[in-house]
């Protein structure tokens, strides 16, 4: 995660929130899911989510499944979230969460 997180375009996406990419990630904790909504939820096909300004990210069985580079976009997806950043339909003027993953995935090379 470090040497992502050493790509200046990367660590742009947080401070565009106000917010630092490595102090982000140091205070965020990972939880699995519980049971009923949030099983929903993983079962859409969601691998992790957190809501946003929430330092707890949950965690859906799928996440275990990830490649190392996948899981690591995926973490700094929900980061992302927990610095401020909204996401459709929630934020009418968020992007959506495939946006985010892309804009993710292009800038943290």
């Amino acid at each position: 995660m470090e040497l992502i997180l050493r790509d200046p375009s990367c660590r742009g996406l947080f401070l565009e929130l106000d917010s630092d990419a490595v102090r982000t990630l140091q205070y965020s904790i990972y939880v699995p899911v519980r049971h009923g909504v949030e099983t929903e939820i993983c079962e859409r096909g969601a691998v992790a989510y957190t809501e946003v300004g929430s330092s707890v990210t949950r965690l859906c069985p799928g996440f275990a499944r990830l490649g190392d580079r996948r899981a690591a976009l995926t973490l700094l997806h929900e980061a992302l979230h927990c610095a401020g950043l909204g996401e459709k339909p929630l934020a009418a003027d968020g992007l959506t969460s495939d946006q985010i993953t892309r804009l993710v995935t292009r800038e943290c090379r």
